[in-house]
Protein backbone atom coordinates (compact mmCIF):
# COMPACT_ATOMS: atom_id res chain seq x y z
CA UNK A 1 0.00 0.00 0.00
CA UNK A 2 1.07 3.72 -0.91
CA UNK A 3 1.43 5.81 1.55
CA UNK A 4 1.00 9.32 1.05
CA UNK A 5 3.87 11.92 2.26
CA UNK A 6 1.70 12.77 5.56
CA UNK A 7 1.65 9.11 6.46
CA UNK A 8 4.73 8.80 5.76
CA UNK A 9 5.97 11.42 8.17
CA UNK A 10 3.91 9.77 11.18
CA UNK A 11 5.49 6.65 10.08
CA UNK A 12 9.13 7.89 10.66
CA UNK A 13 7.63 8.78 14.33
CA UNK A 14 7.44 5.26 14.87
CA UNK A 15 11.48 4.95 14.09
CA UNK A 16 12.73 7.72 16.79
CA UNK A 17 13.46 6.02 19.07
CA UNK A 18 16.06 4.59 17.26
CA UNK A 19 17.72 7.14 14.84
CA UNK A 20 19.62 10.36 16.52
CA UNK A 21 18.62 12.06 13.53
CA UNK A 22 15.45 12.03 11.18
CA UNK A 23 16.51 11.98 7.72
CA UNK A 24 13.43 12.05 4.53
CA UNK A 25 14.84 11.23 1.37
CA UNK A 26 12.93 11.28 -2.11
CA UNK A 27 11.76 7.39 -2.95
CA UNK A 28 12.94 4.10 -1.34
CA UNK A 29 14.96 2.23 -3.40
CA UNK A 30 17.74 3.54 -1.69
CA UNK A 31 17.08 3.80 1.34
CA UNK A 32 19.37 1.27 3.01
CA UNK A 33 22.05 2.66 1.32
CA UNK A 34 21.70 6.31 2.21
CA UNK A 35 21.64 4.66 6.17
CA UNK A 36 25.48 2.73 5.14
CA UNK A 37 26.43 5.92 3.66
CA UNK A 38 25.15 8.46 6.11
CA UNK A 39 26.30 6.94 9.24
CA UNK A 40 30.07 5.71 7.57
CA UNK A 41 29.94 9.91 7.27
CA UNK A 42 29.14 10.31 10.73
CA UNK A 43 31.40 7.89 12.14
CA UNK A 44 29.74 7.29 15.26
CA UNK A 45 28.73 11.23 16.39
CA UNK A 46 25.22 10.11 15.65
CA UNK A 47 23.15 6.99 14.16
CA UNK A 48 20.66 6.87 11.38
CA UNK A 49 19.09 3.10 11.59
CA UNK A 50 16.25 4.33 9.33
CA UNK A 51 15.55 6.61 6.63
CA UNK A 52 12.21 8.01 5.52
CA UNK A 53 11.33 8.02 1.82
CA UNK A 54 8.60 10.77 0.80
CA UNK A 55 8.25 10.61 -2.92
CA UNK A 56 8.76 12.85 -5.81
CA UNK A 57 11.07 15.68 -5.35
CA UNK A 58 9.09 18.74 -5.19
CA UNK A 59 7.35 16.42 -2.71
CA UNK A 60 10.68 16.68 -0.21
CA UNK A 61 10.98 20.05 -1.23
CA UNK A 62 7.19 21.28 -0.36
CA UNK A 63 7.47 19.18 2.97
CA UNK A 64 10.57 20.73 4.02
CA UNK A 65 9.36 24.30 3.54
CA UNK A 66 6.27 23.51 5.42
CA UNK A 67 8.20 22.16 8.38
CA UNK A 68 8.36 25.47 10.46
CA UNK A 69 7.80 24.17 13.60
CA UNK A 70 10.11 23.73 16.56
CA UNK A 71 11.38 20.48 16.99
CA UNK A 72 13.63 18.89 19.78
CA UNK A 73 15.48 16.68 17.40
CA UNK A 74 17.60 17.08 14.01
CA UNK A 75 15.93 16.69 11.36
CA UNK A 76 17.41 16.67 7.62
CA UNK A 77 15.75 16.62 4.01
CA UNK A 78 17.79 14.75 1.29
CA UNK A 79 17.03 16.04 -2.66
CA UNK A 80 18.97 14.87 -6.13
CA UNK A 81 20.96 17.90 -7.30
CA UNK A 82 19.59 16.50 -11.22
CA UNK A 83 20.21 18.94 -13.79
CA UNK A 84 19.79 22.04 -11.76
CA UNK A 85 22.69 21.97 -10.83
CA UNK A 86 23.86 23.23 -13.99
CA UNK A 87 20.67 24.54 -15.38
CA UNK A 88 19.77 27.16 -12.59
CA UNK A 89 21.52 29.85 -10.93
CA UNK A 90 20.01 30.35 -7.54
CA UNK A 91 17.88 27.88 -6.18
CA UNK A 92 15.45 28.89 -2.69
CA UNK A 93 17.07 28.22 0.55
CA UNK A 94 14.87 26.09 2.41
CA UNK A 95 15.85 25.10 6.16
CA UNK A 96 16.89 21.70 6.74
CA UNK A 97 16.88 20.75 3.09
CA UNK A 98 20.05 19.92 1.51
CA UNK A 99 19.67 19.58 -2.46
CA UNK A 100 23.23 16.94 -3.47
CA UNK A 101 26.05 18.90 -4.91
CA UNK A 102 26.25 15.92 -7.64
CA UNK A 103 23.19 14.56 -9.74
CA UNK A 104 21.78 11.72 -7.55
CA UNK A 105 22.58 9.45 -4.70
CA UNK A 106 24.54 7.07 -7.45
CA UNK A 107 26.85 9.93 -8.02
CA UNK A 108 28.10 9.85 -4.46
CA UNK A 109 29.35 6.45 -4.87
CA UNK A 110 31.14 7.01 -8.23
CA UNK A 111 35.13 6.91 -7.22
CA UNK A 112 37.61 5.36 -9.54
CA UNK A 113 39.21 3.09 -7.23
CA UNK A 114 36.01 1.54 -5.44
CA UNK A 115 34.64 1.03 -9.03
CA UNK A 116 37.85 -1.11 -10.15
CA UNK A 117 37.01 -2.88 -6.86
CA UNK A 118 33.85 -3.52 -8.11
CA UNK A 119 35.46 -5.00 -11.54
CA UNK A 120 37.57 -7.38 -9.62
CA UNK A 121 34.75 -8.41 -7.49
CA UNK A 122 32.55 -9.09 -10.13
CA UNK A 123 35.61 -10.99 -12.46
CA UNK A 124 36.67 -13.79 -10.02
CA UNK A 125 38.06 -15.65 -13.01
CA UNK A 126 40.36 -12.88 -14.05
CA UNK A 127 43.77 -11.66 -12.46
CA UNK A 128 43.76 -8.42 -11.32
CA UNK A 129 46.45 -7.20 -14.30
CA UNK A 130 43.79 -8.56 -16.76
CA UNK A 131 40.63 -7.58 -15.17
CA UNK A 132 41.66 -3.88 -15.26
CA UNK A 133 42.69 -4.22 -18.63
CA UNK A 134 39.60 -5.70 -19.96
CA UNK A 135 37.41 -3.49 -18.04
CA UNK A 136 39.67 -0.24 -18.78
CA UNK A 137 38.31 1.93 -16.04
CA UNK A 138 40.65 4.86 -16.71
CA UNK A 139 40.25 5.11 -20.19
CA UNK A 140 36.31 5.09 -19.25
CA UNK A 141 36.37 7.73 -17.58
CA UNK A 142 38.12 9.93 -19.78
CA UNK A 143 36.36 9.37 -22.60
CA UNK A 144 33.12 10.29 -20.46
CA UNK A 145 35.20 14.09 -19.28
CA UNK A 146 36.02 14.26 -23.00
CA UNK A 147 32.50 13.18 -24.97
CA UNK A 148 29.62 12.85 -22.05
CA UNK A 149 29.91 16.07 -20.56
CA UNK A 150 29.35 18.19 -23.60
CA UNK A 151 26.11 16.44 -24.25
CA UNK A 152 25.19 16.63 -20.03
CA UNK A 153 26.14 20.42 -20.63
CA UNK A 154 23.90 20.80 -23.58
CA UNK A 155 20.88 19.12 -21.73
CA UNK A 156 21.52 21.65 -19.18
CA UNK A 157 21.02 24.45 -21.56
CA UNK A 158 18.12 22.68 -23.09
CA UNK A 159 16.60 22.20 -19.88
CA UNK A 160 17.27 26.11 -18.42
CA UNK A 161 15.70 27.14 -22.22
CA UNK A 162 12.45 24.66 -21.36
CA UNK A 163 12.50 22.82 -24.08
CA UNK A 164 10.65 18.88 -24.38
CA UNK A 165 10.23 16.29 -26.15
CA UNK A 166 12.68 13.91 -27.31
CA UNK A 167 15.61 16.03 -28.46
CA UNK A 168 16.09 17.65 -25.08
CA UNK A 169 15.38 14.13 -23.52
CA UNK A 170 18.33 12.01 -20.96
CA UNK A 171 18.70 9.34 -23.63
CA UNK A 172 21.72 7.24 -22.88
CA UNK A 173 21.19 4.86 -26.01
CA UNK A 174 21.93 7.37 -28.37
CA UNK A 175 24.83 8.39 -28.02
CA UNK A 176 26.36 4.84 -26.63
CA UNK A 177 29.14 2.92 -27.82
CA UNK A 178 28.24 -0.77 -28.70
CA UNK A 179 30.82 -3.34 -28.90
CA UNK A 180 29.28 -6.91 -29.23
CA UNK A 181 26.12 -5.52 -28.24
CA UNK A 182 27.07 -4.01 -24.97
CA UNK A 183 27.08 0.09 -24.50
CA UNK A 184 30.74 0.16 -22.90
CA UNK A 185 31.14 4.48 -23.13
CA UNK A 186 29.67 7.59 -24.73
CA UNK A 187 30.36 7.50 -28.48
CA UNK A 188 32.10 10.73 -30.00
CA UNK A 189 30.16 10.54 -32.60
CA UNK A 190 26.77 9.94 -31.63
CA UNK A 191 27.54 12.54 -29.00
CA UNK A 192 27.99 15.49 -32.17
CA UNK A 193 24.80 14.51 -33.52
CA UNK A 194 23.07 14.29 -30.57
CA UNK A 195 24.52 18.07 -29.43
CA UNK A 196 24.05 19.83 -33.19
CA UNK A 197 20.32 18.12 -32.37
CA UNK A 198 19.50 19.91 -29.08
CA UNK A 199 21.17 23.51 -30.31
CA UNK A 200 19.06 23.61 -33.46
CA UNK A 201 16.13 22.66 -31.35
CA UNK A 202 17.12 25.36 -28.55
CA UNK A 203 17.94 28.13 -31.44
CA UNK A 204 14.93 27.28 -33.02
CA UNK A 205 12.62 27.75 -30.23
CA UNK A 206 14.32 30.26 -27.96
CA UNK A 207 16.12 32.61 -30.49
CA UNK A 208 20.05 32.45 -30.81
CA UNK A 209 20.62 35.30 -28.35
CA UNK A 210 18.79 33.67 -25.49
CA UNK A 211 20.36 30.23 -26.48
CA UNK A 212 23.98 31.89 -25.76
CA UNK A 213 22.81 33.52 -22.47
CA UNK A 214 21.69 30.22 -21.31
CA UNK A 215 24.73 28.66 -22.00
CA UNK A 216 26.96 31.21 -20.35
CA UNK A 217 25.03 30.52 -17.32
CA UNK A 218 25.22 26.98 -17.46
CA UNK A 219 29.22 26.95 -18.31
CA UNK A 220 29.51 29.48 -15.40
CA UNK A 221 27.69 26.63 -13.17
CA UNK A 222 29.87 24.15 -14.66
CA UNK A 223 32.98 25.81 -14.00
CA UNK A 224 31.72 26.61 -10.44
CA UNK A 225 31.48 23.63 -9.56
CA UNK A 226 34.75 21.80 -10.68
CA UNK A 227 33.72 20.64 -14.32
CA UNK A 228 33.80 16.62 -12.94
CA UNK A 229 31.74 14.48 -15.45
CA UNK A 230 30.79 12.12 -12.24
CA UNK A 231 29.45 15.47 -10.80
CA UNK A 232 26.37 16.16 -13.35
CA UNK A 233 26.32 12.53 -15.42
CA UNK A 234 23.04 10.62 -14.26
CA UNK A 235 25.32 7.77 -12.36
CA UNK A 236 23.10 5.38 -12.71
CA UNK A 237 22.44 5.90 -16.47
CA UNK A 238 25.75 6.41 -17.56
CA UNK A 239 29.14 5.30 -15.27
CA UNK A 240 27.16 2.24 -13.55
CA UNK A 241 25.72 0.96 -16.65
CA UNK A 242 28.88 1.27 -18.82
CA UNK A 243 30.64 -0.38 -16.22
CA UNK A 244 28.78 -3.21 -15.68
CA UNK A 245 28.54 -3.78 -19.34
CA UNK A 246 32.25 -3.79 -19.81
CA UNK A 247 32.39 -6.27 -16.68
CA UNK A 248 30.08 -8.41 -19.02
CA UNK A 249 32.10 -7.86 -21.87
CA UNK A 250 35.69 -9.00 -19.96
CA UNK A 251 33.82 -12.50 -19.02
CA UNK A 252 32.27 -11.10 -15.37
CA UNK A 253 28.99 -11.74 -14.00
CA UNK A 254 26.84 -8.46 -14.34
CA UNK A 255 24.96 -7.60 -11.62
CA UNK A 256 21.28 -5.97 -11.03
CA UNK A 257 22.47 -2.25 -10.68
CA UNK A 258 20.72 -2.36 -6.91
CA UNK A 259 23.47 -5.07 -5.97
CA UNK A 260 26.65 -2.74 -7.46
CA UNK A 261 24.89 0.61 -5.55
CA UNK A 262 24.96 -0.94 -2.25
CA UNK A 263 28.59 -2.43 -3.00
CA UNK A 264 29.68 0.90 -4.13
CA UNK A 265 28.29 2.05 -0.84
CA UNK A 266 30.89 -0.11 1.48
CA UNK A 267 33.89 0.75 -0.30
CA UNK A 268 33.63 4.40 -1.87
CA UNK A 269 35.84 7.17 -0.47
CA UNK A 270 32.26 9.28 -0.63
CA UNK A 271 34.33 12.44 -1.23
CA UNK A 272 32.25 13.05 -4.45
CA UNK A 273 30.27 16.34 -2.33
CA UNK A 274 31.87 17.44 0.45
CA UNK A 275 28.88 19.67 1.36
CA UNK A 276 27.08 17.25 1.74
CA UNK A 277 29.39 15.32 4.88
CA UNK A 278 29.42 19.10 6.34
CA UNK A 279 25.68 19.28 6.75
CA UNK A 280 25.12 15.83 8.00
CA UNK A 281 28.05 16.79 10.71
CA UNK A 282 26.57 19.53 11.31
CA UNK A 283 23.34 18.26 11.80
CA UNK A 284 24.82 15.65 14.23
CA UNK A 285 25.64 18.73 16.21
CA UNK A 286 22.34 18.92 17.36
CA UNK A 287 22.14 15.64 18.85
CA UNK A 288 21.40 15.57 22.55
CA UNK A 289 21.46 12.85 25.32
CA UNK A 290 23.55 10.30 23.42
CA UNK A 291 26.27 8.48 25.11
CA UNK A 292 29.57 9.00 23.91
CA UNK A 293 28.84 12.85 21.83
Amino acid sequence: MELSSRARLAYARLYQQYNDIDVFVEDSTYTGVYEKIINRILGGRAKVSRVTPLGPRAVVEATAKADTGPHHRPRLYIVDGDLDLLSRARSEKIKNLYRLNVYSLENLLIDIDAIKNYTRFSCPSLDEKTCNSRCDIDNLFRDMQNHLLPYIVALAIARRLSLDGRVSAINPPSVGHIVRGKKIGPSASLIRLRLREIVHAAILKSGREKYLIAKRIVIKNLRRKGQNVITFAPGKLFALAYVNERVGLAGGVTLPQKAMVSYLAEQASLQNDRGFRAVLKRTAKGVVNRPGI
